[in-house]
């Protein structure tokens, strides 16, 4: 029985998972994630620290912040566009997630990406492991 719950509680994570990086731009607060894969608040909430070690509101900013590093590195879209694009509210609230996760705003990141990749280095964007 209790390899079955298992089975059922990674589904109900990767069902999450999938959901919040397909719908960025839209609302993935603990509620409206919760009413998408079925379960209460509470139970969304142990669902993800015990299976990703975050809390799903931490766990959905890591990962918009991740798809702007992206972006900021592979486009030239002004950083508003990409603020909207990854569901952060402002600019602003980009940056501070930004400066949060990998210690540089998000114009000084797409600098630094610009000037590694003109010089041929190939790097990817990697997040910061510590975050």
């Amino acid at each position: 029985m209790q390899a079955r719950e298992g089975v059922i509680v990674g589904y109900l994570v990767r069902r999450a998972v999938t959901y919040i990086d397909s719908h960025l731009d839209q609302d993935l607060s603990p509620s409206a994630l919760a009413a998408e894969i079925g379960v209460s608040e509470r139970h969304l909430t142990r669902l993800f620290v015990t299976e990703l070690g975050h809390t799903p509101g931490r766990f959905v900013r890591r990962s918009r912040t991740e798809a702007a590093a992206q972006l900021l590195a592979s486009t030239r879209l002004p950083i508003a566009s990409i603020a909207t694009r990854c569901g952060f509210g402002s600019a602003e609230t980009l940056r501070q997630a930004f400066v949060d996760r990998y210690g540089t705003s998000p114009s000084r990141f797409r600098l630094a990406y610009a000037d590694q990749d003109s010089a041929g280095t190939g790097n990817s964007v990697k997040p910061n492991a510590t975050s």
